[in-house]
């Protein structure tokens, strides 16, 4: 697991269910897209698991959710 990776998978286990917009504020990245690269990628690799569209609890908006897999 890279550097951005872990901060992010830590950024996900203080706050899940979180989206990828909610983790960008959080981390202070300019573009969501960021996130959702580094999520996708954790994703694939068995870490977390992205839920279908949900409503995010930080923000409120209808989005994928971030959840440390167990």
């Amino acid at each position: 697991m890279t550097q951005k990776e872990k901060t992010i998978y830590g950024c996900i286990l203080k706050h899940q269910p979180i989206c990828d917009k909610c983790i960008s504020n959080k981390l202070g990245y300019k573009h969501n897209q960021n996130a959702n690269t580094f999520c996708r990628k954790l994703r694939d690799d068995k870490y977390i698991i992205r839920t279908d569209k949900k409503i995010c609890p930080l923000c409120n908006g209808k989005k994928y959710l971030n959840i440390i897999e167990k």
